[in-house]
């Protein structure tokens, strides 16, 4: 699970809440968020910032110059990302909420199908007390 708890709110029973998001950090907000009124879907707005949270990790880590920059259209995605993960960024991150994934359909494209997700589990340390 991943959130940024400065932006929080509650959805109605169809998935929406209403714009703008009261705070949080705005690089990772989808552009609906930042609407000045009307309502955008939030999981559509999840996948959003989970793809900008991708391409950060992969090749902008300290340089929210270049994320914006990339946002805005001004700059590609660097070439040293794998194809198939900069094609499921590019998914996530589409200016369209429409055309975004669902996550389940995040989770099934080709970058993420043949992940073994229980070898991702966390591993304790041998003596430390159980959760």
């Amino acid at each position: 699970m991943i959130g940024d708890t400065g932006c929080a709110a509650r959805a109605d029973k169809d998935g929406n809440v209403q714009a703008p998001l009261p705070t949080g950090t705005p690089v990772y907000a989808a552009p609906e968020t930042r609407a000045p009124q009307g309502v955008f879907h939030a999981a559509r707005a999840d996948v959003y910032s989970v793809g900008v949270l991708l391409a950060v990790c992969c090749a902008w880590h300290r340089t929210t110059g270049r994320v914006l920059a990339w946002q805005r259209g001004e700059l590609a995605l660097p070439t040293f990302i794998p194809a198939p993960l900069a094609h499921l960024i590019t998914q996530l991150t589409a200016k369209d909420p429409a055309q975004r994934p669902t996550a389940r359909q995040a989770l099934e494209h080709p970058f993420l199908a043949g992940v073994d997700v229980g070898a991702l589990a966390p591993l304790r340390c041998p003596g430390l007390p159980p959760r």
